[in-house]
């Protein structure tokens, strides 16, 4: 079976934003980095799922925190609910595309890596209050690599917070398959640096941006 590769970080890095998505997991934490990728070098596939609370509305943008070296041609994502050890729950919005998306460096540079933040404008999804897990990923062009960072919930957002360990690791290259994220660090626990825009429910509220990124567009 093939080791799952992560990326070790250590250190502090000079950027910080308020963040005003309905939902944000917090700042990387520069502690560590799991394979969040499509088509690098030599990954084929890795999705990182990370659990978040809604409260109803119309998701149009999703972000994240990436440390990475590749080309990024596009992203691919997933939106579930129901997940557990081993089992991929119901999957909710799925996507994977070579356009609408924006990255821009953050400044949590380490390692040779350089540190973006890609929010990605995802298709509308409507989804019903409830918790349910997110999954970000680079595709990239055949080479580099992209890690989506870690983080320990400071400058969150919303519920949960980076504090919960409740995520999950999927792919075919590493032969994990809904896997707790701890487990690919044998930590204790695991949260990532995800991130959700929405048109609240009902459609009234002015949009916030995600990071340090101006909401595009209004529905």
């Amino acid at each position: 079976m093939k080791t799952v590769s992560i990326l070790a970080i250590a250190g502090i890095a000079a950027a910080a934003s308020a963040q005003h998505a309905q939902w944000y997991n917090g700042d990387p934490d520069l502690v560590n980095g799991l394979s969040a990728e499509f088509n690098t070098s030599p990954v084929t596939d890795a999705y990182v799922f990370d659990d978040f609370d809604w409260n109803g509305g119309t998701i149009f943008d999703i972000g994240g925190n990436f440390l990475s070296s590749t080309n990024i041609t596009g992203y691919a994502y997933e939106i579930r609910s129901g997940m557990s050890n081993g089992f991929g729950g119901t999957l909710h919005a799925s996507g994977d595309t070579d356009g609408a998306y924006t990255k821009t460096p953050n400044g949590f540079d380490a390692f040779g890596f350089t540190g973006y933040h890609l929010v990605a404008d995802v298709p509308d999804s409507n989804l019903s209050p409830g918790k349910y897990f997110l999954a970000l990923s680079e595709k990239g062009d055949g080479t580099g690599r992209a890690f989506v960072a870690t983080t320990s919930g400071a400058g969150s957002n919303g519920t949960p917070g980076g504090n919960n360990d409740n995520s999950f690791f999927y792919s075919t290259y590493f032969g994990v398959s809904y896997g707790p994220a701890r487990d690919q660090f044998g930590t204790n626990s695991a949260d990532f640096s995800y991130g959700i825009n929405h048109v609240p429910a009902p459609a009234s509220a002015a949009l916030l941006g995600l990071g340090a990124l101006v909401a595009r567009r209004r529905r």
